[in-house]
């Protein structure tokens, strides 16, 4: 969750940027909830995929998630064009694997 919690700061930050001069229906909630859904959905995914002995797997579906589902939420919630819901999901996905990459760092530095 701290990985989620961090991605969804920076990816609050960086659409709140982008939408600032234009009559946007996102707000913070939006923006963490972008972030928070693929994370419990991968979360899920992962304990089955783990149940079933298929755990090799997860981490390239979670990947997906991450870019499927705010692709799909923005598209038909928020009605967003394809373009924008696209570039969108792509920042959730790049703060997700930056978050998780600096989450993971830190924790090696400490225990190190």
């Amino acid at each position: 969750m701290l990985i989620a919690l961090l991605a969804g700061f920076f990816v609050w930050a960086t659409i709140g940027l982008l939408e600032r001069k234009r009559d946007s229906e996102m707000d913070g909630w939006q923006s963490f909830v972008l972030v928070l859904v693929p994370a419990l959905l991968g979360f899920v995914l992962s304990v089955g995929l783990a149940f079933l002995g298929l755990a090799p797997f997860a981490p390239l579906l979670g990947l997906l998630l991450y870019f499927a589902v705010p692709l799909l939420m923005l598209r038909y919630q928020l009605e967003y064009p394809w373009g924008r819901s696209c570039a969108y999901a792509g920042i959730v996905v790049f703060y997700a694997l930056v978050a998780e990459f600096v989450v993971v760092w830190g924790f090696a530095q400490v225990s190190a």
